[in-house]
């Protein structure tokens, strides 16, 4: 099984574009980090990461600022409808209501029905904002632009760059042994001096895109720019979740933010077309309005449950296939690893090739570039499974 170093290699350019875009954007000059002298340094785990990201930054402080929020429209909507009860309370005294009417009032239960709905969902809703907030964090810290796999793969890329860079300075330097007791051709010498030069290459661009990476996140975490990171990488793949995909649609169905709010839109328009029905002329903009947007709700409604499962459905699948991927790319780094070993000492008899042995040399590299890019993968997929399967990251705008 060979893997495809230049799919690697042109995602690690993607990576390293969105990166220097995002630094030159934010004002920030890119320079290289100074060689030598005293550099503080932070190490992160995916779970230090992230209760780092809960704990302290703008996004964090935005999930508090939300969650305030939307505690003082929920307390505005239980206001209303406390008004409205009241009102429709006193009106069923008749000289109260007489009196009322008299105003302009006319006393109508829909209303105050339709403030309970609002005002029910809204006040059960809080909780679940202030979760899909902090999953969207976790998410973020996991897999985003800077989270712990970007980092991780961006500073595993430069490590992988710099042992074959050595590999590739070992093998230089038996060609030229071999070239002066005559063993090795002209030919055979300027192509491992080419290897090696491109390796030498390879090498410092990926150093150059580790340390720009490295700059952005303290700046993003509000570390200081030239601090030292490092993201704790032990090949090790997190667990197959425990729960059965069943059981996951399950959870999912119940307990996801996105369908609780097309729940609520659907009992809301449903209340709303019946009392239509009743109040409003057949050919109305308001009759025809308000059926449309029933209508829609429950479609939505008849969807939102095989959307739901097919999300997770999906992620499962997607687990599952990392979880294979990572395995094979194990066996692939093991395979790759005794065959450069025996063919770097056949070359060194004489019983191979050169080319036999850039070969394995870089059957080598891509297998490690493989690995990590798998448990990668899978590790983060894995963890935003758990996240997929409760509550999800949908955020529901109680102003809207």
């Amino acid at each position: 099984m060979r893997l495809n170093s230049e799919r690697v290699s042109k995602k690690m350019k993607k990576i390293t574009a969105f990166i220097l875009v995002s630094v030159l954007c934010m004002g920030f000059a890119v320079p290289a980090f100074a060689a030598g002298g005293d550099v503080n340094s932070r190490s992160f785990t995916p779970e230090s990461l992230t209760e780092y990201m809960l704990s302290t930054g703008s996004a964090i402080e935005l999930v508090e600022i939300n969650r305030l929020s939307d505690k003082a429209v929920s307390n505005g909507y239980n206001d209303a409808y406390d008004q409205l009860h009241t009102v429709n309370q006193m009106a069923s005294n008749p000289i109260v209501a007489a009196a009322l009417s008299a105003q302009g009032y006319k006393l109508d239960s829909f209303q105050e029905e339709t403030a309970k709905i609002v005002r029910d969902y809204f006040k059960n809703n809080l909780d679940k904002n202030y979760e899909a907030d902090l999953n969207n964090i976790r998410i973020s810290a996991i897999n985003g632009n800077t989270g712990f796999y970007t980092m991780l793969l961006v500073q595993e890329y430069s490590k992988i760059a710099q042992e074959t860079l050595k590999i590739k300075e070992n093998t230089l330097k038996t060609v030229e042994k071999r070239y002066k007791l005559g063993s090795a051709s002209k030919m055979e010498l300027l192509q491992a001096q080419m290897e090696h030069q491109s390796a030498k290459s390879d090498a410092a661009t990926a150093a150059n895109s580790y340390d720009t990476a490295v700059m952005n996140f303290n700046i993003q975490m509000g570390f200081p720019m030239m601090e030292k990171a490092v993201f704790e990488y032990n090949a090790e793949l997190s667990p197959m979740p425990e729960i059965s995909l069943e059981d996951a649609i399950k959870s999912a169905v119940q307990n996801r933010n996105d369908i609780g709010m097309v729940h609520f839109a659907y009992e809301l328009q449903s209340k709303t077309w019946r009392h239509t029905q009743l109040t409003a002329n057949s050919s109305s903009q308001e009759y025809l309005s308000t059926k449309a947007a029933y209508l829609s709700a429950a479609m939505n409604e008849r969807m939102i449950a095989s959307l739901i499962e097919m999300d997770i459905r999906s992620r499962y699948s997607a687990l599952q296939s990392y979880y294979e991927a990572a395995q094979a790319a194990r066996s692939t780094l093991e395979l790759a690893q005794e065959s450069y070993r025996i063919t770097n000492v056949s070359y060194g008899l004489g019983a191979s090739t050169l080319s036999d042995l850039q070969a394995a040399e870089n059957m080598l590299n891509s297998a490690k570039l493989g690995l990590v890019d798998s448990v990668a993968k899978f590790n983060a997929a894995a963890a935003e499974f758990d996240i997929a399967i409760g509550v999800g990251t949908s955020r529901i705008s109680l102003g809207a």
